[in-house]
């Protein structure tokens, strides 16, 4: 993007797009097939299952690996993205 405003309206876009893809206010489930499938690998959605299984569900944090491992990756990527892109212009 090219001004601070346009980078603003984009993350909105970006961020209600994971608030309601992302297994927040309602679940996966009750997505088409297609949206479901892209919102198992969001990583709020991600984030929301490991959260979920480690207070409600009880699990140990290391039953949580591939929404860590997710987690991660989605970070990986960011943050290469941010270095190659990002340009104080």
């Amino acid at each position: 993007v090219r001004s601070a405003k346009a980078a603003n309206g984009f993350a909105m876009v970006v961020f209600f797009l994971f608030l309601f893809l992302g297994d927040i206010f309602f679940p996966a489930e009750v997505l088409p097939e297609s949206l479901a499938f892209v919102s198992r690998g969001l990583p709020s959605s991600l984030v929301n299952a490991g959260l979920r299984g480690v207070m409600i569900g009880g699990e140990r944090i290391g039953a949580m690996w591939r929404e860590l491992l997710g987690v991660g990756a989605w970070f990986a990527l960011s943050f290469v993205l941010a270095v190659r892109l990002f340009r104080w212009e």
